[in-house]
C-alpha cells in the first residue's frame, strides 16, 4: 500500500506516466531511472551492464528508461530516439519499462517522471531505494547489491553518492581534459570535507541513490536542464546525511555535450576550447573552515557579532551581502532550543549553494586567493590531508 505521505506528494507535485499494465503485477524494492534523450549509441552498453547484476537483485529491481526531448527537437533527435525505443522493446531485461515522452525541463524533467512514476509500483514496506542513473554510465556486477545492503547498513542517510570513474576517449587532448575535470570534482569535494562542510559530497546525477521516503520528503527531483544534480542532494542533505558509497563503482562516458546548460559535458566542451582549468585557492577552504568552527564553537546567539572578530572582511561583508545579519535572529526566534538544533539551522541556510557562493566571492574579492592549477591544487590537498592526519595522532 501506498503510504499517505506519498499520495499527498503525488496529487500535489507528481508526475506520472502511464506503465504497461501487464508487466505492473509486482511491487518492486527499488528503481533504476535512466533518462535518454539521442542515446541509442549508449544504451545498450548500460542495460547490458545492469544485467550483469544478479538474477535475485534484477528481480527486485524497476527499471526506468525515460526516453525523451523537447517539443523543438531536432529530426535527428527524434530518429534516435525511435531507434532507443525500438532496441528496448527487444531487451530480455527483467522488469524494463520505457516511457516515451515529449517534455520540457530537460533532464531534472525526466528523472522527475521516471522517480515520481517509480513511486506507484514500489513496495513501501522494503524500505525502497531510487537509484538515478545515465545512459551512458555502466555498472559494475554487483551494483544493485552493494548499493542496497549500503543503504540499508545507514539508516541515517537520506541519500548517497556512488564512487565513480569516468571513461577515458580514446581521444588523446579529450582523455587528457577528461581526467583533469574529474580531479577538480575531487579536489572541490576534499576541500569542503576538509573544512568540515556537510555538504561535502559529489553532485553527479548518474551517481545518486536516494531511499524513496525522502525523495518525497525533499520535494522530488528539481525539473531544471542541467544542475539538477546539485540541488536535489542539496535538499536530501537537509533532512539526513549523504553517505559516500565506495565498494563498487560506476563509469561515466567522458563526453562533451552542449544539451545542458552547466555540468560536466558543456565544462569538457569549454576546456578543449581553450578554457584554462583554474582550481579554487586552498585559502578559501581555510576561511571556510574557520567560520563552520566558528559556529561549531560559539553560541548562536553570539555568533553574528564573532564573525568579525574572526573571519576576512571579505566573507563578513558576503553574510551581510546575504542577509545573514537579518534572518539569523529570525531563524533563531522559529527554531527550537538547544545549540545543535540552532547550528542545524544555520547549515540549512548555509547550504551547499551558498558556500559555492561563498567561495566564488573570496575569489573574486580576495587578491591572495587567485585560483591556483593542478599542480598547485594537488600539493595543497596532499598537504592540508597530512596535517589533518598529524593532529589526529
Amino acid at each position: 500500500m501506498i503510504p499517505d505521505f506519498v499520495n499527498r506528494y503525488l496529487m500535489k507535485r507528481g508526475h506520472v506516466a502511464e506503465l504497461s499494465p501487464e508487466k505492473c503485477g509486482n511491487y518492486f524494492q527499488q528503481a533504476v531511472v535512466i533518462p535518454a534523450m539521442a542515446e541509442s549509441r549508449y544504451l545498450p552498453a548500460t542495460i547490458k551492464s545492469l544485467t550483469e547484476n544478479c538474477e535475485l537483485m534484477i528481480q527486485k529491481t524497476l527499471f526506468i528508461a525515460v526516453v525523451n526531448c523537447p517539443p523543438d527537437a531536432s529530426a535527428e533527435i527524434f530518429q534516435d530516439n525511435l531507434d532507443t525505443v525500438e532496441f528496448l522493446k527487444k531487451q530480455n531485461l527483467r522488469n524494463l519499462f520505457y516511457i516515451n515522452t515529449v517534455i520540457d525541463g530537460g533532464v531534472g524533467g525526466a528523472r522527475k517522471l521516471g522517480m515520481d512514476t517509480a513511486l506507484n509500483i514500489l513496495d513501501w514496506n522494503s524500505e525502497p531505494l531510487l537509484f538515478c542513473l545515465d545512459a551512458d554510465t555502466l555498472t559494475e556486477p554487483e551494483y544493485l547489491e552493494k548499493v542496497r545492503f549500503a543503504m540499508l547498513a545507514h539508516p541515517q542517510w537520506s541519500g548517497a553518492v556512488v564512487n565513480f570513474s569516468h571513461q577515458l576517449p580514446d581521444n588523446a587532448e579529450l582523455s587528457e581534459v577528461v581526467a583533469a575535470y574529474e580531479f577538480f570534482m575531487r579536489y572541490y569535494v576534499a576541500g569542503l570535507r576538509w573544512a568540515g562542510s556537510p555538504y561535502a559530497f559529489y553532485s553527479l546525477g548518474s551517481a545518486t541513490i536516494c531511499r524513496a521516503s525522502a525523495y518525497v520528503r525533499c520535494g522530488g527531483m528539481r525539473v531544471r536542464n542541467g544542475g539538477e544534480d546539485f540541488y536535489f542532494a542539496q535538499a536530501l542533505r537537509k533532512i539526513g546525511e549523504i553517505g559516500f558509497i565506495d565498494d563498487t563503482v560506476i563509469y561515466p562516458a567522458g563526453r562533451i555535450s552542449d544539451r545542458v546548460d552547466f555540468g560536466t559535458g558543456p565544462k569538457l566542451n569549454r576546456l578543449l576550447n581553450g578554457e584554462p582549468l583554474s582550481f579554487y585557492n586552498f585559502q578559501i577552504f581555510g576561511e571556510l573552515k574557520k567560520l563552520l568552527d566558528l559556529v561549531a564553537a560559539v553560541s548562536p546567539e553570539a555568533l553574528p557579532t564573532r564573525l568579525s572578530a574572526v573571519l576576512h572582511s571579505e566573507t563578513v561583508e558576503f553574510m551581510r551581502l546575504q542577509n545573514f545579519f537579518t534572518a539569523w535572529p529570525k531563524i533563531l526566534h522559529n527554531t527550537p532550543p538547544g545549540d545543535a538544533n540552532c547550528r542545524r539551522a544555520f547549515h540549512t541556510w548555509f547550504d551547499g549553494f551558498r558556500t559555492l557562493k561563498l567561495i566564488h566571492h573570496l575569489e573574486r574579492n580576495v587578491s591572495e586567493y587567485h585560483g591556483i592549477n593542478i599542480n598547485e591544487a594537488a600539493l595543497a590537498i596532499d598537504s592540508a590531508s597530512r596535517i589533518q592526519t598529524a593532529k589526529k595522532l
